[in-house]
């Protein structure tokens, strides 16, 4: 069968089953058999030129790579043996041009699509004969599209692609002066990189500066790709880099702000308000790869000893103040960047001075943030809002006036939960040792004291969010902030900070504290109970126990920490951090204590009690010290017990007393047993 005989079998063929479109593949199985045994004898003519070494064979690989881009020719050619035999003589050496180029050819159309012959191609082990082909500059237009062919859609040859170290060739070739001959190919070249990075050996198998290589090419002034190229340059930059390997190769190169350029880039050279739909939906999907680079790699140690002047954190600094309409993306990497970067208490109060001008642009602007730009923020702000200088500054920009506060605004936003739950818990940090940010966010809404918003702050506002969440932490942490704020008020603080509270002046015997808790006293006892009560974070209960045992120490924090214990199930919260055991048991019998150790020091047991030395203290939050926390939950309520048992009768019921007194004994026979068991004395005279 000559070449002419095999292009006029393919279109034979075509006309008489009706196919008019390259990529109609369907044909009946009666016709497959026939095509199958007409591509036999072909192959037995092409075996016949190969083995008497005749150029006729270059003719037949070129009407047979003709013949193979029509979809439905493309099963036959893989079943009759075709695609193996040409596939066997790729790694002869010294193969001739005309014959490699159509070979290469019929390989790359037949696996188009297919993937019984994507198959064949696996299980022939000539994917680095293939690969090997690209050293040729006159060849890379035929290896180029083959390799795409074949691993497209199909793991297996790209794990083979991968270990044939593909990347590492395609990179050579784009990173130095064969870089002319493959450029109306880079598109494709991006492609297959993206394949192989999505298997997981070509991590460990590329070379660690793929990433920088393909970013220097994205920000190039001296041949700058158009929008396809850098879009297809910039994501699998971008994906190499989801792996620590490349991103420790492009820091340790120093390359971050060459990263920073090509994020530049992505905004400044094209004109987004011109391009295409798809187009525009690629450069955002780049936009949100970039957002995610810039989290991980300003977490890394590279990050942490950059000095704050540095022309790379500066630059972050002039990304936040872009105008947020124009450049969100911009701003949220640079959010999250500077987050990670403000890790001690010394660089946030620094970072601080830069960023608060464009934060407070952020915040008061007329168009409020995206979604994710304003979570970056305020996560940012979380950060900053650790350091005790802070806060103070902070809490004037944030929750400044109580009638429309830019938190008290956020705490609402029930659509962006994420949204609303940072702000929350940036709320709680800044009244977390704050006296003044605690006056502020417990400061009437109006200052006419005949008005029903005086008897209002944004303390109600936001207990209200908690009750109208469905989701528990939300519920959790407006319940933490409540706790932090009865902290501040029950400790003591310099006399020459501002009065905490604006229900008027504070005296002696705290007269703005006790009308402020006759406000507010039902929300705040619920809130203190929700946190004794729930059992999903331990650390939590701890901290309500602290709080409400500061707060037990004087008449007004007494009576709210009394209304808090009323429900039974809360009492029994605190029976069990005392005592260890279920309320609904039964105490221990008066009989079995008859030889408690505080009894027979001769004084009751609130003087016994008093023996101890027991002090409100902080648990540590960390859970390997679950053993510290418990002992410190039982002390705590020990002193929250006892300081409700001396305050007036009148604030615990009788009926609580009881069970209360039985509390004490049991828990402080509990104490002095761990003390002597510590070998700490445990004499409580």
């Amino acid at each position: 069968m000559t070449p002419e005989d095999i292009e006029l079998l393919f279109q034979s063929r075509n006309q008489s089953q009706g196919i008019h479109d390259e990529d109609e593949e369907t044909i009946s199985e009666k016709e497959t058999t026939f095509r199958v045994q007409q591509l036999k004898e072909i192959l037995l003519v092409a075996h016949n030129a190969w083995v008497s070494g005749s150029e006729e064979l270059d003719y037949i690989a070129e009407k047979l790579a003709d013949g193979s881009r029509d979809a439905s020719w493309r099963v036959p050619i893989g079943d009759s043996g075709l695609l193996d035999f040409f596939l066997s003589i790729l790694h002869v050496e010294g193969l001739r041009q005309h014959l490699l180029i159509h070979a290469l050819r019929l390989i790359g159309n037949s696996c188009a699509d297919t993937d019984e012959n994507r198959a064949r191609v696996v299980q022939s082990k000539q994917i680095p004969s293939i690969v090997k082909l690209s050293s040729d500059d006159s060849l890379l237009p035929f290896v180029i599209p083959v390799v795409y062919n074949v691993c497209v859609d199909y793991e297996p040859a790209q794990l083979e692609a991968c270990n044939a170290c593909l990347s590492r060739v395609l990179v050579e070739i784009i990173r130095g002066p064969r870089l002319n001959a493959c450029r109306p190919f880079l598109n494709i070249i991006c492609k297959i990189l993206k394949l192989l990075i999505s298997q997981g050996p070509e991590a460990n198998l590329a070379n660690p500066a793929t990433a920088t290589y393909l970013l220097n090419l994205a920000v190039s002034r001296t041949y700058p790709p158009d929008l396809e190229d850098y879009c297809g340059l910039t994501s699998v930059a971008l994906a190499y880099l989801t792996h620590e390997q490349f991103q420790a190769s492009l820091l340790n190169g120093g390359y971050c702000e060459l990263l920073m350029q090509c994020f530049e880039d992505s905004y400044g050279r094209f004109d987004i308000a011109n391009i295409d739909p798809e187009d525009t939906a690629e450069l955002k999907q780049i936009w949100a790869a970039f957002v995610q680079i810039f989290a991980d790699i300003s977490a890394s140690p590279y990050f942490a000893t950059l000095p704050l002047g540095s022309p790379l954190v500066q630059r972050l600094v002039r990304w936040l103040g872009s105008p947020s309409f124009s450049y969100p993306h911009l701003q949220t990497a640079a959010c999250l960047s500077l987050g990670n970067l403000a890790r001690s208490d010394e660089a946030s109060t620094a970072l601080l001075k830069d960023v608060y001008g464009p934060i407070s642009a952020l915040l008061t602007s007329m168009s409020p943030p995206a979604a994710q730009l304003l979570h970056a923020v305020l996560s940012f702000l979380k950060n900053l809002a650790i350091p005790a200088t802070n806060k103070p500054i902070l809490g004037r920009l944030l929750l400044e006036p109580p009638t429309d506060s830019i938190l008290s605004r956020l705490w609402s936003t029930e659509t962006q939960p994420q949204t609303q739950f940072a702000a929350i818990s940036l709320t709680r940090l800044l009244v977390s040792g704050c006296p003044a940010n605690v006056g502020r966010l417990c400061t009437p809404l109006s200052p006419d004291p005949s008005s029903p918003a005086h008897e209002r702050t944004n303390l109600h506002l936001l207990i209200s969010v908690a009750n109208r969440a469905d989701a528990e932490p939300t519920k959790f942490e407006v319940a933490r902030t409540v706790a932090a704020a009865c902290k501040v008020l029950h400790s003591p603080y310099p006399s020459t900070s501002q009065p905490l509270l604006s229900w008027g002046p504070d005296s002696p015997d705290n007269s703005s504290r006790q009308r402020f808790y006759s406000v507010h006293q039902a929300e705040i006892s619920k809130c203190l109970a929700d946190l004794l009560t729930q059992h999903r974070f331990p650390a939590l209960r701890s901290e309500s126990l602290f709080v409400m045992a500061l707060m037990s120490r004087s008449a007004d924090g007494a009576e709210i920490v009394c209304r808090a214990l009323h429900p039974m199930e809360v009492s029994g919260a605190l029976v069990e951090a005392v005592t260890g055991r279920n309320m609904a048991d039964g105490a221990r019998s008066r009989e079995a204590s008859a030889e408690f150790s505080i009894q027979q020091t001769g004084g009751g047991g609130l003087d016994a009690i008093q023996g101890l030395g027991l002090e409100p203290q902080q648990a540590s939050l960390d859970p390997a010290q679950a053993a510290s926390m418990s002992r410190i939950d039982r002390e705590n309520g020990l002193v929250l017990v006892a300081e409700l048992l001396r305050q007036d009768a009148s604030v615990v019921p009788q009926f609580r007393r009881s069970v209360f007194e039985e509390m004490l004994k049991t828990g402080g026979e509990m104490v002095l047993n761990e003390r002597q068991e510590r070998g700490e004395d445990g004499d409580a005279s």
